[in-house]
């Protein structure tokens, strides 16, 4: 996943044969100059394994579930929260005193989304729990060894008791449209037009509950549209939609200040300029099946739309949805970086390749030059 990550992140499309070099010692020096630069970069990737380079949002995380392992006393009025990263989560095993569940208890989908150690797909395993029993989930390994994801052991009863709900405050939303020379061209655009968000929200509180357990999902729904869009998160305080305080080198800034930023956007909704889209979050924790729903009210904004022009001298495009978006130029800088940093794995395969990736892409524009640059 990194390797792709990285290969996507320098902008190569297609492998380009030796035979477009000339002259021949033109050929061998340029040759030569991609083989120390992959090299370099397949020892960096070897060397840096942890600080991988990637386009929007680095390595899987690692599969877990709620309540962790070790809790006593869980409510039996409980759903089991798994964060499955890139695990199967048809693989699951639930064990109660021991004994296999069967057949296994409902499992739904609440979506992709982040956690600190990564992206993931979040599932909720729907109660009611038994009471004073010991809960074991388990899921099958690389090698189809199990792998037990959590123990935990319930309470005899359980109450209604009523925690705080999360609060969103000063949403913002933008759509910006890029160049097609923009797409994949280097940065971390993918697509020709992508949404951004912001805005500040105050965390859940659920009562017997860790704060680093509580899982949120995010809705954006638009009622003109008819669409929902949701993002699920846990164990983070701030969600990355891309607003940043400094125009970077993949940035667009923004008129009342701050910038957009593409590689800091880890979720980039599909959003349309001039309609209004509203956002919730809803919180869940222990309990949850016996306390009342923690939603917070509705926020709403109208989407702004944002025309970029690319690099210096570019002239601002005017298209848009009225008064609800204003033209950018010159903005976007023509940067081969601005990829965020995350978390990954240790350099393997992936990370080679992606080297040598690179290495054939300096070959190709050093061999498009005269000679006497070379």
């Amino acid at each position: 996943m990194m390797g792709t990550a990285i290969a996507t992140c320098v902008g190569m499309k297609s492998s380009v044969g030796m035979n477009s070099c000339r002259p021949m010692k033109s050929c061998r020096r340029a040759k030569s100059r991609a083989l120390i630069l992959g090299g370099f970069l397949v020892s960096s990737a070897a060397l840096w394994g942890p600080a991988a380079v990637a386009c929007g949002g680095g390595a899987a995380a690692p599969p877990v579930a709620f309540p962790s392992s070790g809790a006593v006393g869980v409510s039996p009025q409980s759903s089991i929260f798994i964060i499955a990263g890139s695990a199967a989560a048809a693989d699951l095993a639930l064990r109660v005193n021991g004994t296999v569940v069967s057949p296994a208890p409902l499992l739904t989908t609440l979506g992709p989304g982040l956690t600190p150690a990564g992206r993931s797909t979040f599932y909720r395993l729907a109660g009611p729990l038994q009471p004073s029993a010991d809960y074991a989930l388990e899921i099958s390994g690389t090698a189809g060894t199990p792998v037990t994801l959590t123990q935990f052991s319930t309470a005899a009863t359980y109450d209604k008791a009523t925690g705080l709900p999360p609060a969103i405050a000063n949403l913002r939303l933008w759509r910006v449209h890029y160049p097609p020379d923009r797409v994949q061209a280097g940065g971390c655009v993918f697509s020709e037009y992508e949404g951004y968000f912001a805005f500040d929200f105050t965390p859940a509180i659920v009562p017997g509950t860790p704060d680093a357990e509580v899982v949120s999902v995010l809705t954006l729904s638009s009622e003109q549209l008819g669409t929902t869009q949701t993002l699920a998160f846990q164990g983070i305080s701030a969600l990355p939609g891309g607003l940043v305080p400094v125009l970077g080198g993949d940035g667009v800034a923004l008129p009342e200040g701050g910038a957009l930023s593409s590689s800091a956007a880890l979720w980039k909704p599909n959003l349309e300029p001039g309609l209004t889209f509203c956002a919730t979050i809803t919180s869940y924790g222990r309990n949850d099946l016996a306390a009342p729903l923690l939603q917070s009210a509705p926020l709403c904004a109208t989407v702004v739309g944002i025309e970029t022009s690319r690099g210096a001298g570019g002239s601002p495009q005017t298209g848009g949805a009225g008064g609800s978006s204003y033209p950018i130029g010159n903005d976007v800088a023509s940067s081969s970086g601005g990829c965020a940093l995350a978390s990954a794995g240790r350099g393997g395969v992936g990370d080679v390749l992606a080297a040598l990736g690179a290495a054939v892409l300096l070959l190709r524009r050093r061999a498009r030059r005269p000679a006497s640059q070379l």
